[in-house]
């Protein structure tokens, strides 16, 4: 997939083919991760060329800064079993049962070499060869800062019942209801914002009249 879309629209695009294809994995070499460790991911790119005018959420890499506690978030994640690590590429292979990983990474550095991704069009600032031992293989698993499937409302925001039944007295607005909340809405920027306020309003309008009844 386009890495990219995880660093442009991690919240819509690149929760998208996450969504369906998780797990998924990052292959890295010791390279990147001591420029991760040592500068951060924000240092890293803007000095490859993302700015605020093309990098859309770079502000947000900003203000992580660099991840010093890398090394031992690495040997944390070998312990659990989520990061497999190797001296070559070829081991690392053969460590996690991917056939065809030595491939893909050495088709992934000639795009590195020629500055463009002839596969997916990932921008070239992205493009950061995979080639300094040792390797990780990095599992990784879609993540939201919203719901997804939140509690099933009617259309007047009110909470049903796993018989749909309506719940007295209780409605359910914003990213919590779980009747407006869901995938593919993370493609339009800022929908939740809209539906946040239109459900407070309709919310509050039952509620008054419910409390009035």
């Amino acid at each position: 997939m386009n890495e990219g879309l995880l660093c442009d629209y991690p919240m819509s695009y690149g929760e998208e083919p996450t969504l369906r294809h998780s797990p998924y994995y990052a292959i890295v070499d010791q390279e990147y991760v001591d420029k991760m460790r040592d500068e951060g991911l924000y240092e890293y790119l803007t000095k490859r060329g993302a700015n605020h005018d093309n990098w859309f959420i770079g502000s947000y890499y900003k203000q992580r800064g660099a991840l010093k506690s890398l090394d031992s978030d690495l040997e944390e994640g070998i312990h659990e079993g989520w990061i497999v690590k190797a001296d070559t590429l070829e081991e690392l292979a053969k460590k996690t049962g991917f056939d065809h990983l030595t491939g893909t990474v050495a088709s992934y550095n000639s795009y590195c070499e020629k500055g463009e991704d002839e596969q997916f069009g990932a921008n070239p600032w992205y493009l950061s060869s995979v080639k300094q031992g040792p390797f990780y293989a990095i599992e990784c698993e879609v993540s939201a800062w919203s719901t997804f499937g939140g509690v099933k409302t009617d259309d007047e925001c009110r909470a049903l019942a796993e018989d749909d039944q309506v719940i007295p007295g209780m409605y359910v607005v914003g990213t919590d209801n779980g009747s407006m909340m869901y995938s593919p809405y993370y493609d339009i920027p800022g929908f939740c914002y809209g539906s946040c306020i239109g459900s407070g309003v309709i919310a509050g309008q039952g509620a008054s009249a419910y409390v009035k009844a």
